[in-house]
């Protein structure tokens, strides 16, 4: 199964204890990029933002991101 790019966020989100505030604040995005791809109202976004959310992660390795 694929899981979305949304479907993981939320997953490493909710994993980390974080709301969609906090994840926003760490990561230096709008909570509004977070919400819609978690949505699925967004089904991308522009490189920054996500880097700057992969960066919001440093302890979890690039593994967690790749296709299941």
């Amino acid at each position: 199964m694929n899981s979305s790019i949304g479907d993981r966020i939320r997953s490493l989100r909710e994993f980390r204890d974080l709301t969609q505030e906090e994840l926003a604040s760490r990561a230096g995005v709008h909570v509004d990029t977070i919400r819609k791809l978690e949505q699925g109202q967004r089904q991308s976004a522009r490189i920054t933002p996500l880097r700057d959310l992969a960066r919001a992660w440093p302890a979890l390795s690039m593994s967690n991101w790749s296709a299941s």
